[in-house]
C-alpha cells in the first residue's frame, strides 16, 4: 500500500473537510431517518411490546460485548498520529483475536443469558447475534481508517445504503411474520455486506505483522476509552437490566420504546456529529484556539436541535406517541417526556467525552464513569422500588440531569475554559425552545377545547413550532439566526439559504 493514502489532512483543511463531511452527514442522516422513522411507525404496529423487549435483551449484550471485543483499539489508531501502516497492522490483529475469543464466549453463555432473563428464546437469539459481531469486526479498522482520513462522504453514504437496506429487511421480516427475528436476521446479512464494501473502499490490505512492540502502547491508551465506554454503556442500559430480569419482556419493551424514541436526536443527530468530531479534534488536539471553536461550535449545532426537539414533545408528546405509533403505546408516554428532559442536555454533554479522549485525557472519562457509576444505578434502584417504571424515568432524568452537569464543569476546567461560554452557547436555543415549547401547549389546549383531533393538532402544531423557534431565535439572538443562515449557506447552497433569508426579513 501506498504511504500517501495514509498521509493525513493538513490541520488548516481539517475545518473545511470536517464542515463537509458534516454537511454529507446531516444530509444524509435527514434522508434515511425519514425513512427510518416510516419503518419505525410500521414496526410498532406490526409487532408487541414483548417483541421490542427481547430485542433490547439481545442489543443490550451484543453491544457490551462489542466494546470489550475492540479494547479501545480503534480510539487508539485514531488518536496516535504516527506510524499509521504499522500501527494499523497490529490493531487488525489485535482486533481479530479479540474477536476471535468473544465470539466463542458469547456463544458460551448464551444459556446463563436466557436464564437470567428467564426468556429461554434468547439462547438462539444470542447466538445468532454472536455471528454478526464477529463478521463485523472484520472490517472495523477498514472503517477507522476512512474516518482518520476524514472521508466522510463515502462513509455516510455508505451508512446511508446500509441503514436503508437494514431497515427495509426488518419491515419485510416483521410483514412475513418472524416477529422477533425481525430484528436479529438483518444483523448477520448486512454485517457481511458491510464487512466486503469497507475492503473494496480502502486500498489497505492488513499483513501478516503483527507488530507487538504497539500493542502495549495502544492497549495503553485503549483501556480508559473500554472502560469508560463499558462503563458509561452500562449506566444507559443498567435500566434495561433491571427491568428485564424483575418485570419481564412486556414492560421491558414499553420502557425501551420510550427511551428510544426519546433520545431521537442523540441517535440522529449527536452521534453522527461525535462520529465527525472525534478525529477532527484529534488532528486539532495541539491547536488550542482551532479546538476550542470547533467544540462550542458542535455544541451549538446539537444544542439548537436537541432543545427544540425536547420542548416540542414536551408538549405534543401525547399526540406523536399515539398518532404515530398507535394507541397500545400509550402508557409509554409519560416515561417518554420524563427522558426527554434529561435527554436535551446528555445529547449536549455527549460530545466532551471524544473532546478529552481527543486531547489525551480519557483517565479522566474513565475516572468520572466509575465515580458516577454506583451513584445513578443506585438511584435507578431506589426509583424502581419507590415508583416502578415511571420512578425508574425520574431517577434517570434527575440523576443524569445533575451528572451531566458536574461532567461538563469538570471538562471545563481541565481545559481552562469557562463554564459561561458554554452556557452562552446554548442560551439561543434553550430559550427559543422554552418560548417555543410554552407557546404550543398553550396552542394545543386551546385547540382541545375546539375538540380537534390529536392528528390535527399534530399537523397543525409541528409546523407552527418551527416558525415560532426561527423567529424568535432571529428576534432575540440574532447573531445564532446568523449562524443558522451561515451553516445553511453551506448545506444548501447560497440561492435557497438566500430566499431563507428574505423571508425571514419580512417577518
Amino acid at each position: 500500500m501506498k504511504n500517501n493514502y495514509l498521509k493525513l489532512p493538513d490541520v488548516d483543511k481539517v475545518g473545511d473537510k470536517t464542515r463537509q463531511g458534516l454537511k454529507w452527514v446531516v444530509s444524509l442522516q435527514f434522508i434515511q431517518k425519514v425513512f427510518f422513522f416510516g419503518c419505525s411507525v410500521i414496526l410498532a404496529r406490526l409487532l408487541t411490546p414483548a417483541d421490542y423487549g427481547l430485542a433490547a435483551m439481545a442489543i443490550t449484550l451484543d453491544t457490551i460485548t462489542w466494546l470489550v471485543l475492540a479494547l479501545g483499539v480503534n480510539s487508539a489508531v485514531m488518536y496516535f498520529q504516527d506510524n499509521i501502516e504499522e500501527r494499523l497492522n497490529a490493531a487488525f490483529w489485535l482486533c481479530l483475536a479479540s474477536s476471535t475469543f468473544f465470539f466463542i464466549v458469547q456463544m458460551s453463555v448464551a444459556p446463563l443469558i436466557a436464564h437470567i432473563y428467564k426468556e429461554p428464546m434468547l439462547i438462539p437469539i444470542v447466538r445468532v447475534s454472536a455471528i454478526g459481531l464477529f463478521i463485523t469486526s472484520m472490517g472495523a479498522i477498514q472503517r477507522t481508517l476512512l474516518s482518520k482520513n476524514l472521508e466522510y462522504k463515502r462513509l455516510s453514504i455508505f451508512d446511508a445504503c446500509m441503514n436503508t437496506l437494514n431497515n427495509i429487511l426488518y419491515v419485510a421480516l416483521a410483514f412475513a411474520g418472524f416477529r422477533v427475528w425481525s430484528f436479529i436476521y438483518p444483523k448477520v446479512i448486512i454485517a457481511v455486506i458491510t464487512v466486503i464494501t469497507l475492503w473494496n473502499m480502502t486500498k489497505w490490505r492488513p499483513e501478516f505483522k503483527l507488530y507487538f512492540k504497539y500493542w502495549g502502547e495502544m492497549l495503553n491508551y485503549g483501556k480508559n476509552v473500554l472502560f469508560s465506554s463499558i462503563i458509561d454503556y452500562l449506566l444507559g442500559n443498567s435500566t434495561y437490566i433491571l427491568i428485564g430480569s424483575l418485570i419481564g419482556a412486556t414492560y421491558l419493551g414499553l420502557y425501551s420504546f420510550a427511551y428510544d424514541k426519546s433520545m431521537i436526536v442523540i441517535n440522529n443527530i449527536t452521534a453522527p456529529i461525535i462520529s465527525i468530531s472525534f478525529p477532527a479534534f484529534s488532528r486539532l488536539q495541539n491547536h488550542q484556539e482551532k479546538l476550542k471553536n470547533a467544540f462550542f461550535k458542535s455544541v451549538k449545532m446539537i444544542s439548537l436541535v436537541s432543545f427544540l426537539f425536547g420542548f416540542v414533545q414536551l408538549a405534543l408528546g401525547n399526540e406523536f406517541i399515539n398518532v404515530l405509533f398507535g394507541s397500545k403505546w400509550t402508557p409509554a408516554v409519560i416515561l417518554f417526556q420524563i427522558i426527554v428532559i434529561y435527554s436535551m442536555l446528555r445529547a449536549i454533554i455527549l460530545s466532551g467525552s471524544p473532546l478529552m479522549e481527543a486531547t489525551g485525557n480519557p483517565h479522566i472519562v474513565l475516572r468520572w464513569n466509575i465515580i458516577y457509576a454506583p451513584v445513578y444505578i443506585g438511584c435507578i434502584f431506589l426509583g424502581y422500588k419507590l415508583g416502578g417504571l415511571y420512578g425508574i424515568a425520574a431517577a434517570t432524568t434527575i440523576v443524569g440531569v445533575i451528572g451531566s452537569l458536574i461532567y461538563l464543569g469538570i471538562i471545563m476546567r481541565v481545559l481552562n475554559w469557562k463554564l459561561s461560554e458554554f452556557y452562552s452557547t446554548i442560551k439561543p436555543a434553550l430559550f427559543s425552545s422554552a418560548i417555543t415549547g410554552s407557546l404550543l401547549f398553550l396552542m394545543k389546549i386551546l385547540l382541545k377545547s375546539m375538540d380537534v383531533s390529536s392528528f390535527f393538532i399534530l399537523i397543525i402544531l409541528g409546523p407552527a413550532g418551527l416558525l415560532i423557534y426561527f423567529t424568535s431565535i432571529r428576534l432575540l439572538f440574532y447573531d445564532t439566526f446568523e449562524f443558522i443562515v451561515d451553516n445553511s449557506t453551506k448545506f444548501i447552497g447560497p440561492k435557497i439559504s438566500g430566499i431563507f433569508i428574505r423571508k425571514q426579513e419580512n417577518v
